[in-house]
């Protein structure tokens, strides 16, 4: 009796199953609690008849509630204007559009730099670009480089 007690307790110990421990998972934390979305690095290309229009480059991208999107690291490359091409970064950028509209309005902030193929450099503390325009405007402060001429003056279109 002793044998078959200690028998059948050998088999439930032996057929019961583990404890299954779940796996840590390493979340990494979001910058905002309040976004809905929050994705890393990335990159937007709108194209037009089989035309490079405008190209967005982020470090991440934050989306809310109400449907605006943040970037940062922002880089924004308007290709063959006019025979130049013109890139402006920032460190923050706000999609200004309405939700679903494609760019719409862009504001950069954060040690705004634009610059052309052709070599000028134009510096400010933060820009808004309108895609419907195609035009950028720098408001208050601005510096500007091309060669050995710089100089600086309030507000740039």
């Amino acid at each position: 009796a002793i044998f078959a007690i200690a028998f059948i307790a050998l088999v439930v110990v032996a057929l019961r199953k583990p404890k299954v421990v779940p796996p840590q998972l390493d979340l990494p934390k979001r910058s905002d609690q309040k976004a809905t979305s929050e994705t890393g690095p990335g990159e937007h290309t709108k194209y037009k008849d089989g035309k490079i229009l405008l190209v967005v480059k982020f470090g991440a991208q934050l989306t809310y509630p109400d449907g605006r999107a943040t970037f940062k690291d922002v880089v924004l490359t308007l290709p063959d204007r006019g025979g130049r091409t013109f890139t402006v970064a920032g460190r923050e950028a706000e999609q200004l559009s309405k939700p679903g509209e494609e760019i719409g309005r862009v504001h950069i902030m954060g040690g705004v730099t634009l610059t052309t193929s052709d070599g000028a450099t134009v510096t400010g503390p933060e820009a808004t670009y309108d895609d419907a325009t195609g035009i950028l405007e720098v408001p208050g402060q601005v510096g500007f480089t091309r060669g050995r001429m710089k100089g600086d003056g309030i507000g740039a279109t």
